[in-house]
């Protein structure tokens, strides 16, 4: 086998463009329908904090995906391809127009594959060279682009995995939400969705809840499809509002949950049981944090409905950056929330999420220790004044 070059480009590009679900349904060719136009969130400073914590809050921190120029995000049209002879790397989970040609959409947007670090985990890296707009990089995967499919399906499918699909983060926000393909195109239901083999025990519990019984296991080197119904990522290039109250919405039908009229809980999530992130003094911050109301929650030891309730019952939530914070999304717009990061991160995921959700967000720098798990020291002082700062 030899190495080849890759090609990265858009559906646009591969594909045509039809203006009706039943234009997408009948087409004989590769075809791309936008299901949602695009959307754009104003997303404003952290409204709480140090002043140095709020300041270091830029929009240049918005890294992966995220589309934000002067604190307004735009997230790209929701868009439905439909492929023919597509192929799937397991792992990387590129997807692969044809040989040669890397769909930027299967990681968000094309731009993305130029800031892509690492192998998959679990997988032996092999560089192979790409070109993005016209910019030579490399692309981390585990195998070559002239191997052979091993897993071929004849009939079609509905594929919504992701590189990252095992994290519950994105699995909740990059995955799950592409189902909603299936409440804008109703004939979709009864395409079997294309899932990862043995993946984590939410996967399955939340594709039973929502219904989605009809499931094949991706468990190929490389998968072909005859016909492959590819919904892009619902808000590419932001954490949208659309994105989330559909999110909610779901799982609270799924879960029968009604959210109280006034919720009332605060919630400080945990991190003990994480392998880094977690908060070194935890038990110090709480003795403090119970005296304003709080209590501690680790939110992998509840079931996905206690989860669903509890977010929903939340007034203010403090919670270290982390796969957890996703189940603010279940939050009545309006709720409190207190980001904790580390001081070496520049992460603003839970930033975008709160202002897509509507939240009152804050922001709250700790120190790291225990390089390179990122564990932090909370300052109690600054904890406190927090707390006081935004119930006030």
């Amino acid at each position: 086998m030899t190495l080849r070059s890759l090609e990265a480009v858009d559906l646009a590009e591969i594909c045509q463009r039809v203006d009706t679900a039943q234009g997408l349904l009948a087409a004989r060719r590769n075809s791309v329908l936008d299901l949602l136009p695009a959307t754009e969130v104003e997303l404003a400073p952290a409204e709480f904090g140090d002043p140095e914590d709020v300041a270091s809050l830029g929009v240049d921190e918005t890294e992966f995906c995220y589309q934000v120029v002067d604190r307004v995000g735009r997230a790209e049209p929701f868009q439905l391809a439909k492929l023919f002879g597509a192929r799937l790397r397991n792992g990387c989970h590129a997807l692969m127009a044809r040989p040669g040609l890397v769909v930027g959409e299967s990681y968000h947007k094309r731009d993305f594959l130029l800031r892509l670090e690492g192998p998959p985990r679990g997988f032996f890296p092999i560089p192979v060279p790409l070109r993005v707009n016209g910019v030579e990089t490399s692309f981390v995967t585990n195998v070559y682009d002239d191997e052979e499919p091993d897993q071929i399906l004849p009939g079609p499918v509905v594929a919504i995995t992701s590189r990252w699909a095992s994290n519950y983060y994105h699995w909740m926000l990059d995955c799950v939400p592409r189902l909603a393909c299936f409440d804008l195109v109703p004939e979709l239901r009864g395409v079997p969705i294309l899932v990862p083999p043995e993946g984590p025990r939410f996967q399955a519990e939340i594709l039973a809840a929502l219904g989605f019984t009809e499931t094949v296991a991706f468990t190929g080197r490389v998968l072909s499809a005859e016909v492959m119904y590819f919904p892009s990522f619902f808000s590419p290039g932001l954490i949208s509002r659309g994105q989330i109250e559909w999110l909610k919405t779901t799982m609270f039908r799924a879960f029968d949950v009604t959210p109280p009229e006034r919720p009332s809980r605060r919630l400080f999530i945990s991190r003990k049981g994480a392998g880094a992130r977690r908060i070194v003094n935890e038990d110090d911050a709480m003795a403090m944090l119970a005296r304003h109301g709080f209590e501690a929650v680790l939110p992998e030891t509840l079931s996905l409905r206690d989860q669903v309730a509890l977010f929903a019952s939340a007034e203010m939530v403090i919670a270290p950056s982390g796969s957890g914070t996703v189940n603010a999304a279940y939050c009545r717009r309006g709720t409190t929330v207190i980001d904790v990061v580390p001081e070496n991160s520049k992460h603003s995921a839970f930033w975008l999420l709160a202002r897509a959700n509507g939240m009152r967000y804050g922001r709250l720098v700790a120190k790291p220790v225990n390089l390179p798990a990122s564990d932090m020291a909370l300052d109690l002082v600054k904890l406190d004044a927090i707390v006081r700062q935004a119930a006030g």
